[in-house]
């Protein structure tokens, strides 16, 4: 029988090559290639997209139990061979619907015939030991949790392909429960969360969401309303998001409700001015102009001339209005926005701990050094932009982590260094999360697998001087 000439595990190994070859694990990248498949049949990007994304976020537990069969280590193997290795692995041991002989096989058939002195040992090498993993699948030999603090971190460092440090630092700051509960959400199917266009007329938004539920039906595509905004949508066991019904038509954007809090609790008025530093992809700031009824002015605005169009490529398909790009460094103060805004988000770059679950990337991109650099880069930007807000102004600090150094320490610098102070916003939020941590004092930190959504913190500000 002739074979398909497309080979989808040759095209995950391309990508695993070339994101270890240039050292980025960069999302962006992984999701435009595997973007560029959208024609396919729906199982066969389904394929691609969960053995790519799956090798990456179990990659730390792949080779420590490859370890344990290979008479190479790991970080001792040519690239290849070791993401030949990963591939087979991640499918033997987290992909039920592939025959155990089909993984090694087509393992095997991804070392082609490039080396030509050693194709046969690498060929017979590959084969080898995903055979010897096979044979031992049933009994492999994983660490133990003792407890005993180190140990137990690099126990779940490995039970849940997380850097060891990290296990450390949540692990001081947490505890074991809500530590694991944390880690093992990162390696959790999350759904895609579609925020509705509060603007749109409701007899066009009936009409998607109806063919969305038909969708749904036809290609068992999970969709229910999110648990705690009633414009949310949650989305589950699909990849072609731009080939949905209303997609196009501007009836929703991808936003995670951790994300939509945001404009939600700053809660702007028609009228106001609302100013976003760090804008792209456009959410916050097309949110806060559909709040406003499109009655009033939002300047989105970012560093770099490709995130400035993604901002206007937002505007236009959510047909928003009164939503002004501007191309500026959030780092460099502009004394013509001194006191112009109403509201000001400060959505900060950060480590972006909170989101390993859907960019499994950044684990390996991340360390505690880098940490502190993006803390004093977070202290830049407000040093830069804090007095945009008017006196009596609302501003609206946010990352997408959860390291105490990018968000409580930055929340007690904040107050030391201008004149703010923190607003409690306990009564806007959603039930559910009331009574979370430090809501009363204007400040929320959402953990995943614990909140039910992204790794997110928030701090509502008023400027009083």
């Amino acid at each position: 029988m002739q074979k398909n000439a497309f080979n989808e595990r040759k095209v995950v190994l391309d990508i695993l090559l070339t994101v270890e070859r240039v050292d980025a694990h960069q999302h962006a990248y992984i999701r435009d290639t595997l973007d560029q498949y959208d024609s396919l049949p729906p199982q066969q990007k389904a394929f691609m997209h969960r053995l790519t994304y799956g090798t990456i976020e179990r990659m730390i537990q792949l080779d420590y139990i490859l370890d344990r069969f290979a008479r190479t280590k790991m970080e001792r193997c040519e690239p290849e061979i070791r993401n030949i290795l990963r591939l087979g692995a991640y499918q033997i041991l987290f992909m039920d619907a592939v025959p155990d002989a089909v993984a090694v096989n087509e393992s095997v058939e991804l070392v082609g015939n490039k080396h030509k002195d050693g194709q046969t040992s690498f060929r017979g090498y590959v084969n080898a030991v995903l055979r010897e993993l096979v044979r031992h699948k049933e009994a492999l030999p994983w660490p133990k949790r003792t407890g005993e603090a180190n140990k137990d971190a690099f126990y779940l460092s490995v039970m849940t392909s997380e850097p060891y440090w990290l296990c450390k630092k949540f692990l001081a700051r947490f505890g074991y429960e809500k530590t694991e509960a944390i880690l093992k959400s990162y390696l959790q199917v999350r759904p895609t969360t579609l925020r509705v266009n509060l603007t749109m007329p409701r007899e066009d938004l009936s009409r998607t969401f109806t063919a969305l539920k038909g969708l749904a039906a036809e290609q068992k595509i999970g969709l229910r309303q999110n648990k705690l905004l009633p414009y949310a949508l949650d989305l589950a066991n699909t990849d072609s998001i731009r080939l949905l019904p209303g997609f196009k038509e501007g009836h929703w954007m991808i936003q995670d409700v951790s994300s939509m809090l945001v404009a939600a609790m700053a809660a702007p008025k028609p009228g106001q001015t609302v100013m976003d530093v760090c804008a792209a992809p456009g959410g916050k700031a097309i949110h806060a102009a559909e709040l406003m009824k499109k009655n009033g002015r939002v300047l989105a605005c970012d560093i770099s001339m490709n995130k400035c169009m993604r901002i206007k490529e937002n505007i236009n398909r959510m047909r928003a209005r009164g939503v002004e790009v501007v191309q500026a460094d959030a780092m460099v103060h502009e004394k013509k926005y001194e006191d112009s805004a109403d509201i000001l988000f400060i959505d900060a770059p950060c480590s972006g701990l909170g989101i390993i679950g859907r960019k499994p990337d950044i684990k390996f991109n991340m360390n505690p050094e880098k940490i502190l650099e993006l803390q004093e880069a977070q202290r830049a930007i407000w040093r830069a932009v804090w007095n945009y807000v008017k006196v009596g102004g609302i501003i609206m600090y946010s990352t997408c982590t959860i390291s105490e150094e990018e968000n409580e320490e930055n929340v007690k610098w904040f107050l030391r260094n201008s004149s703010v102070k923190l607003e409690p916003f306990r009564d806007q939020l959603p039930d559910a999360l009331r009574d979370a941590p430090g809501t009363a004092a204007g400040m929320l930190q959402l953990l995943p697998g614990i909140h039910g959504t992204d790794g997110f913190f928030l701090a509502r500000f008023r400027r009083t001087a």
